[in-house]
């Protein structure tokens, strides 16, 4: 069984390197819940490194964390931390995240972005360190990946830009070269309660990527989610309950095939402005 798994992981590795790369999608409280967009009017740490939003202006430190289930499979469970802290005009947030069982096989992925505000807009720069370890049954392998966005914030509307893989890295000497990944999100902020979201990917030889969220207000304390994406056809659900300026959210993601994907995440808001 243990065989079978590594030659499925270093397929899905290898063949495509960097396992076919859609946009950078590092493990977050909503995402999954909203067909893969992000509330960019209220992003928590792990979705500015997704989107390059960030805090509002009333917060200055948030910490948020999580676990993931995958399809039901413990050899693919994802725990995830990440933190954003804003000074003035800067934005400054980072993340880590681990997939796999440290017996068998893991990934951690490492990211770290510096975001600047002026007015409308703010620009982004991330660092996305990928490390992928076989406990010792095979060579370690890992790349470097460097990425730019821009954002503009209007009263109707919120719209990201997020470019990968500006340097085209690749795991090994042989392995190709990972393609530069285009990924666009937007908000419309609707009625008070009620928020839609978007998103769209794009990248050489292969499919569009598409995704729509919808956020309801349904209480003082409970917000519900739901969501769907292509490529692979996916549909999302999820609720985040608050607590003073605290959350927990709970969301999951269905896969016609490969079936359901859990996540349960806290988000701590440390302090204010």
């Amino acid at each position: 069984m243990q065989d079978r798994f590594f030659i499925f992981i270093l397929s899905l590795i290898f063949s495509v390197g960097s396992v076919k790369a859609e946009s950078f999608i590092f493990p977050s409280s909503r995402t999954d819940a909203l067909g893969g967009t992000v509330v960019l009017s209220t992003p928590t740490p792990s979705e500015q490194l997704l989107s390059g939003t960030p805090l509002e202006q009333t917060e200055k430190l948030s910490v948020d964390f999580g676990y993931t289930r995958q399809y039901d499979l413990k050899e693919l469970d994802i725990i995830y931390s990440a933190v954003s802290y804003r000074m003035q005009n800067f934005s400054l947030a980072a993340g880590f995240s681990q997939t796999g069982e440290p017996d068998l096989y893991t990934q951690k992925n490492m990211r770290l972005a510096v975001l600047y505000s002026k007015s409308f807009y703010t620009i982004g720069n991330f660092i996305t360190g990928e490390f992928h370890d076989f406990n010792k049954r095979y060579n370690s392998v890992n790349q470097i990946s460097y990425g730019l966005s821009v954002q503009v914030r209007h009263k109707d509307f919120i719209f990201s830009s997020v470019l990968e893989n500006l340097n085209r890295p690749s795991l090994t000497e042989n392995s190709p070269k990972a393609n530069r990944i285009l990924t666009f999100y937007g908000e419309l902020p609707g009625l008070k309660k009620y928020k839609t979201t978007l998103t769209f990917s794009t990248q050489a030889d292969d499919e569009n990527k598409y995704g729509i969220g919808e956020s309801v207000k349904i209480s003082q304390v409970g917000t519900l989610m739901f969501g769907f994406s292509t490529t692979p056809v996916e549909f999302g659900g999820g609720m985040k309950l608050k607590w003073k300026d605290n959350s927990v959210i709970y969301n999951a993601s269905y896969h016609p095939v490969l079936g359901l994907t859990h996540t349960i995440s806290f988000l701590l808001m440390i302090l204010h402005n």
